[in-house]
């Protein structure tokens, strides 16, 4: 609520939360009072100190949430968000049942990997086929791939092998920036065993995830842990990341030495998209063209030459 009173703006709020304090600063500055209803004016003692209390209370609470949902998940309840081929049950003990249209694309990419498709050729025919994947999305190589220290993708998910696996994987806010960033996670794995929901048959799995393991030991050569394309570090091209596709609107990068390319393209097969891949040399070479001649002309020299001026004037 929003008021005036004796000409100064005043916010009142019900509650406390851990944004308190940096509610208060801002209001502060525009001169604007923040009262709380059972303590009134909040003075910046106030703020600091109800902000430390929001905070371990947060904490707290993250910390019991944890804490459930590792108990749930060793009684073979699924606590994560719902996995290609599964679909929420309240009836079922897991809360999960078996989706038999999307199990059996499961089992189909299986098989094709174990044949000894890559997961781009296998999700370049799935697109062709217009079968939809997660979310409805295209398919996508690193989509099937998976990452092999967060055992992500299609081929590496172990509940597609009956294995309830819970606490592999942190996540840590940025306090900057308000995004999450994956870490492994220091504490025990929870592993419980739920063979109602396995897709893979034992020995198919068996199969393919010694493929995957030959294949990661081959390119990784020497390194214990790391990315495998990562051991030759590529160097910044110029462009990456500032084209975008005009038939999709993802982002261009480097996809191979000698060309940038669509990354929903090169990720997922022409079915997903149908744009061209574009010599680096030809690119780089047009825009730095065309960046010379803009920067060459009287007007934006003029235009630098009094922004300058009115800089230096100031300081």
């Amino acid at each position: 609520v929003v008021s005036r009173a004796s000409g100064q703006d005043v916010v009142a709020i019900v509650t406390v939360n851990g944004v308190v304090a940096v509610h208060r600063d801002i209001l502060a500055y525009h001169g604007v009072e923040l009262h709380v209803a059972n303590i009134g004016l909040v003075t910046p003692l106030h703020a600091a100190m109800m902000g430390m209390v929001a905070e371990q209370f947060s904490r707290d609470l993250a910390s019991k949430t944890k804490r459930g949902q590792r108990g749930a998940a060793s009684r073979g309840k699924v606590v994560n968000s719902t996995a290609y081929g599964y679909e929420k049950s309240d009836a079922a003990p897991s809360g999960r049942v078996i989706v038999p249209d999307e199990a059996a694309t499961i089992v189909r990419i299986f098989e094709d990997f174990d044949l000894g498709l890559s997961p781009a050729v296998i999700a370049d025919r799935l697109n062709q086929e217009g079968i939809p994947g997660p979310r409805g999305r295209f398919w996508r190589d690193d989509t099937i791939r998976g990452d092999a220290i967060r055992r992500s993708g299609i081929l590496r998910c172990d509940l597609l092998n009956g294995e309830l696996v819970y606490g592999r994987a942190t996540y840590k806010k940025n306090p900057k920036t308000g995004k999450k960033r994956w870490t492994v996670s220091n504490e025990p794995l929870s592993v419980s065993s739920v063979p109602e929901l396995r897709i893979v048959p034992p020995d198919l799995w068996e199969r393919v995830q010694n493929r995957l393991t030959d294949i990661r030991k081959r390119f990784a050569g020497e390194r214990p842990v790391g990315e495998v394309l990562n051991r030759h570090h590529r160097k910044a091209y110029l462009l990456s990341g500032l084209i975008k596709c005009g038939i999709c609107g993802g982002t261009y990068s480097v996809v191979s030495r000698d060309h940038y390319g669509c990354n929903l393209r090169h990720a997922g097969g022409r079915s997903a998209c149908n744009s061209s891949y574009l010599r680096v040399q030809i690119v780089e070479e047009r825009v730095l063209s065309a960046v010379r001649r803009g920067l060459a002309s009287q007007e934006v020299v003029d235009a630098f030459v009094e922004q300058a001026r009115e800089t230096f004037t100031a300081n």
